[in-house]
C-alpha cells in the first residue's frame, strides 16, 4: 500500500495545486467575462468534452492493464488511430456545416466557435494517451506537473487576452486549447529527457500484432466506449440543456456553479481513479481477491467518511461563498452550488472506484448502469426544462436524482468483488453527522443568522474531522503529536 499511496499523493499533489490555481482565477474571471460569455464558452466545451470521451473508443483506458509492454504499445497505436478517424469527419462537418450546427445549438454557441471543437478533441485525446502511458510507466510526478503547466496556461491566457481587449467565449475556447497544448509539450518532452537520461520510460522497439490486439481488448470498443460516452454525456448535457431551455445566462451560472463543486473532483477523482484501478489489476493479476476486497472496503469507508466533511460544509455555506468571492451577479450559481455539492461528492466516490468495472472485467455491467442511468438523469432535466421551472427546481431535482444513481453505481461496481453489503453499511453509518449539521444549520439561520449558522458548521466539522482521525489514525496521530512535542 506504502507505493499506492506514494503514487496517488504525486498525481493528487499535482492536481489539486492545479485546482488552487483554478480557483484563484476564477473570481478574476467572473470579473473579467461575462455570465452569457462564460455560458457560451460553457456549452462549447461541453460539445467537444462528449466527443473527446469517445475519440479513442475507450483503448487509452486498457493501457493500464496489460502485463506485456507490447500489448500497451498496440493499444496506444489503436487509440491514435481511432482519435484521428474519429476527429477528422467532425473537423469536416464543422468546416461544411458550420451555420447548421450553430443553429442546431441555439445562441449559446458563436459559429466562429464550431471550428474550434475538433482541435479540443484531437488536443485533449493526444493528452489522454499520453498521460496514461506515463502513467502505466509510473511517472506520476511528471503527469502531475502537466496538469499544473495545463491550469497556469489555460488561466493565464484567459485573463491576458482580455488585456488585448479581447474577451469572448472564443478567447476562453483558444485559452483552453492552447492550456492543453502545453500540458502535452512538456509531457512529450519530458518522456524524451527521460528515455535518454534512464532508459526507463522507453518503449519497447516491437509492439503486439495490432489486429491481435483489438481483438482481445475489443470489449473496451464494445462496452466501454458507450459507457465512457454516458458518463461525459450525463456531465455535460446539462450545460447544453439548461442553455436550449433557459439561456446563455443560465448555461453560465450552473457551468460555474458546477465547476466550483467539481474542483475537488477534479483534482482527487481522476487521480484516485488510475491509482485504484492500477492497484487492484495488479491484486486481481496475482489472485490476491481477498486482498483486493479488504484494501477496497478500506479505502472507501476512510475517503467517504472524511470527504464527506468538506462536501457537508459547502452545502451550508455555497451561497454565502460564492456572493462574496464571485460578485452579487452570480447569487444564483451560489444556490446552484448548495444543491450541487453532494452530487459532486458522490460523483467523486463513483469516479475513484470505477476501475473496479474494468478490473474485474464487468463493463457490460458498467454499460447497462449508465443506460439507465443517462435516461433517469438527463430525463429529469427535460422533464423540468419542458415544465419551465425555475433553475434552481430544476437542478435540485437533477441533483438528488443523480445522487441516488451514483450510490448505486458504487454498490454495484464494490459487487465485483463481493463487498456491495459492506459499502451499503459504511454509507448509512456515516449519514447522520452531515443530516444533524445540516438541520441545525437551517435551524440557526432562520433562527438567529447566516453568520451563526456559518460558525456552529464550521466548529461541528473540526470536531467532526478530529473524531475520524481519532478514529482510524489515533496510533499515527499519537505519534505524530509525540514526535512534535519532542521537538519543541
Amino acid at each position: 500500500m506504502s507505493s499506492f499511496l506514494k503514487n496517488t499523493t504525486k498525481l493528487l499533489g499535482g492536481n489539486i495545486f492545479a485546482q488552487l490555481i483554478g480557483i484563484i482565477a476564477i473570481p478574476i474571471i467572473t470579473r473579467l467575462y461575462s455570465t452569457e460569455q462564460f455560458g457560451s464558452f460553457a456549452i462549447t466545451l461541453s460539445i467537444a468534452t462528449i466527443i473527446s470521451s469517445v475519440s479513442t473508443l475507450g483503448f487509452h483506458l486498457a493501457i493500464l492493464i496489460p502485463k506485456e509492454k507490447s500489448q500497451a504499445k498496440a493499444l496506444a497505436k489503436i487509440s491514435l488511430i481511432s482519435l484521428f478517424l474519429t476527429s477528422l469527419p467532425i473537423s469536416l462537418f464543422a468546416s461544411l456545416f458550420p451555420s447548421q450546427i450553430a443553429v442546431f445549438f441555439g445562441e449559446g454557441i458563436d459559429q466562429q466557435t464550431v471550428h474550434i471543437i475538433s482541435i479540443m478533441v484531437v488536443s485533449q485525446g493526444l493528452y489522454s494517451i499520453v498521460s496514461y502511458w506515463c502513467i502505466r510507466e509510473k511517472k506520476f510526478g511528471l503527469v502531475a506537473t502537466s496538469k499544473i503547466f495545463e491550469s497556469i496556461s489555460d488561466r493565464g491566457l484567459a485573463i491576458g487576452s482580455v488585456a488585448f481587449g479581447w474577451a469572448s467565449a472564443l478567447s476562453l475556447s483558444i485559452a483552453r486549447i492552447l492550456g492543453v497544448i502545453t500540458s502535452l509539450i512538456f509531457l512529450l518532452l519530458s518522456i524524451r529527457h527521460t528515455k535518454k537520461e534512464t532508459h526507463t520510460i522507453q518503449l519497447p522497439i516491437t509492439s503486439a500484432p495490432i489486429c491481435v490486439t483489438f481483438k482481445n481488448f475489443k470489449e473496451y470498443a464494445i462496452y466501454n466506449t458507450p459507457s465512457v460516452l454516458l458518463i461525459n454525456a450525463m456531465g455535460q448535457l446539462p450545460t447544453i440543456m439548461i442553455g436550449y431551455f433557459y439561456s446563455p445566462v443560465a448555461a453560465g451560472l450552473y457551468a460555474i456553479a458546477n465547476r466550483l463543486v467539481s474542483i475537488p473532483v477534479q483534482a482527487l477523482g481522476s487521480a484516485l481513479s488510475t491509482t485504484v484501478t492500477q492497484h487492484f489489476a495488479s491484486l486481481v493479476s496475482n489472485d490476491d481477491l481477498e486482498v483486493a476486497k479488504k484494501n477496497a472496503v478500506d479505502m472507501h469507508s476512510r475517503l467517504f467518511a472524511f470527504l464527506l466533511i468538506p462536501f457537508s460544509f459547502i452545502c451550508v455555506t455555497g451561497e454565502h461563498v460564492v456572493e462574496l468571492l464571485l460578485g452579487s451577479q452570480w447569487l444564483v450559481a451560489g444556490n446552484l452550488v448548495q444543491w450541487m455539492s453532494y452530487f459532486a461528492f458522490s460523483t467523486l466516490m463513483a469516479q475513484a472506484f470505477g476501475g473496479l468495472f474494468d478490473v474485474m472485467k464487468r463493463q457490460k455491467i458498467r454499460l447497462q448502469f449508465h443506460i439507465a442511468n443517462f435516461f433517469f438523469r438527463i430525463g429529469v432535466l427535460a422533464i423540468c426544462g419542458f415544465m419551465d421551472l425555475h433553475i434552481v427546481t430544476t437542478i435540485a431535482y437533477f441533483a438528488v436524482v443523480s445522487n441516488l444513481m451514483n450510490l448505486i453505481a458504487v454498490r454495484i461496481a464494490f459487487d465485483g468483488i463481493g463487498a456491495g453489503r459492506e459499502i451499503i453499511n459504511s454509507i448509512i453509518r456515516n449519514a447522520p453527522p452531515p443530516i444533524f449539521m445540516i438541520l441545525c444549520a437551517w435551524w440557526l439561520s432562520s433562527t438567529y443568522s447566516d453568520a451563526v449558522a456559518i460558525g456552529f458548521s464550521f466548529l461541528y466539522c473540526l470536531t467532526w474531522l478530529s473524531t475520524l482521525l481519532n478514529i482510524f489514525y489515533r496510533k499515527e496521530c499519537a505519534a505524530f503529536f509525540c514526535k512534535l512535542k519532542k521537538c519543541t
